[in-house]
């Protein structure tokens, strides 16, 4: 949530410091908000430990060129979130991008 003024990424350090408050935002915005589709574009990287307290029972995709992996969440009310983790999509195939994360949401948990 929090990056230099000067712009670009926050450090290692300062993601590190963020991580934990950064997850609890994350899973109180879920259970609010009970999202059918979550999208992240930011690749597995930076996602993963956020999926390992979110969705732990996540599945990594290597057959795709952008979309790197699926998860589903359940919700305390029934329902359920389809989540997509993809890279970023500045400088890609916008078409590619997009065919691929169309396809990711399509998947069966």
């Amino acid at each position: 949530k929090v990056a230099p003024a000067e712009g670009g990424n926050p450090s290692h350090t300062l993601c590190g410091i963020q991580l934990p408050g950064c997850i609890s935002l994350l899973q109180q915005e879920i259970s609010i908000y009970l999202p059918r589709r979550l999208l992240l574009l930011t690749g597995l990287s930076w996602a993963k430990p956020f999926l390992q307290n979110i969705a732990p029972t996540f599945t990594s995709v290597s057959a795709n060129k952008y979309v790197e992996a699926v998860a589903q969440i359940a919700h305390s009310s029934g329902g359920t979130s389809k989540v997509v983790v993809a890279a970023h999509p500045q400088g890609k195939s916008e078409s590619i991008w997009v065919q691929e994360v169309i396809k990711a949401f399509q998947f069966d948990c």
